[in-house]
């Protein structure tokens, strides 16, 4: 039987992506992480650590299949983008 993990989230920035995470019960997510201001109301615009841009989220896909034992072709990836 072929294994297929489906459960991976990259995307949209750290409190979303944990969210989405434990609400769908998914395995992983990454994400970036953004600065939010001192009151805690706003973002500042600024990231810190590593961006998920494209070169990340290829990387990511190794990371995942060889810590699960699968191949690229058997990890899928959701993608997804907060924009407001």
């Amino acid at each position: 039987m072929t294994h297929i993990s489906d459960r991976s989230f990259l995307g949209g920035f750290i409190p979303l992506a944990q969210y989405v995470k434990y609400s769908l019960g998914l395995d992983y997510a990454y994400a970036n992480q953004l600065g939010i201001s001192s009151d805690g109301r706003s973002l500042t615009g600024e990231t810190y650590g590593p961006i998920v841009d494209g070169l990340r989220k290829a990387e990511l896909l190794d990371v995942i299949a060889q810590s699960e034992g699968l191949t690229n072709s058997q990890v899928k990836l959701f993608f997804f983008f907060f924009l407001y």
